[in-house]
């Protein structure tokens, strides 16, 4: 799906896997949609998942947990799965959650057709990168970049032979910063662009983090968080200006 922003074109929406670090024209000019499931309902993931749907982009979602709306996605030639798995009870000291390896495992038993993973809070470690690696992983995203830096982002292989993809914007990021880039900063950005959202920010349409906050009891209520959602400018209003859609942004 081809890009425009006021009359110039930006490239096409793409999927993680399709970067080739040896052709520098399917990752220079696509911008790369990535969403974190992030336990969401399936109320929530729905909104989302219909969004890009009728917008025909190119997606690739982290999943972090089993729903039915995993096969939706896999049917769908436009996404992606990844995983996200969760290795925070690693520094919370909690014994009883498994190890590093059985979150991967049981991840990778509900979409074994995975090739690129990021890491809930973007944990990280060469030993994690090393059991990515010996499970057949292929992409590791957990590397974030702010735009605002000006620095220019591309794919790079790693020391074990991962390729390393950062990116450069994520919505629960952009609600807790003064540093604030607009989409068509992103869309004309050059160089690799990959984009986080989170669909509980979507639904919410998350301005600034309080947002979330107060809606937190009631994050498997979709009826009831349309009365926290803000009236933004906020993530949902970015995302469709990243899709091209009309926006107060």
């Amino acid at each position: 799906m081809n890009k425009n922003l006021g009359g110039q074109k930006v490239g096409t929406f793409a999927k993680i896997g399709d970067i080739r670090l040896e052709e520098p024209t399917t990752w220079e000019s696509q911008l790369f949609l990535t969403l974190d499931f992030d336990w969401a309902s399936d109320e929530v993931l729905e909104e989302s998942i219909f969004r890009l749907e009728q917008a025909g982009a190119e997606a690739t979602w982290f999943i972090t947990h089993a729903t039915p709306l995993i096969e939706r996605l896999r049917e769908n030639p436009r996404f992606e799965l990844g995983i996200h798995p969760n290795f925070n009870f690693l520094l919370e000291g909690k014994d009883n959650s498994g190890s590093a390896e059985e979150v991967v495992e049981s991840l990778l038993e509900l979409v074994p057709e995975a090739v690129s993973v990021r890491s809930h809070s973007m944990l990280q470690s060469s030993r994690i990168l090393q059991l990515f690696r010996g499970f057949g992983l292929k992409y590791d995203c957990n590397h974030f970049i702010p735009a605002h830096t000006g620095i220019v982002l591309r794919p790079w292989i790693d020391w074990n032979g991962m390729m390393r993809v950062p990116y450069f914007w994520e919505d629960d990021v952009a609600a807790a910063e003064s540093f604030r880039s607009t989409p068509s900063e992103l869309i004309t950005a050059p160089g690799l662009r990959v984009i986080d959202f989170h669909p509980i920010h979507i639904t919410l349409n998350t301005r600034i983090l309080e947002t979330y906050e107060r809606a937190k009891a009631d994050h498997d209520n979709v009826k009831a968080l349309r009365a926290f959602r803000d009236p933004g400018p906020g993530t949902s209003d970015f995302l469709d200006a990243i899709l091209g859609e009309e926006t107060a942004w």
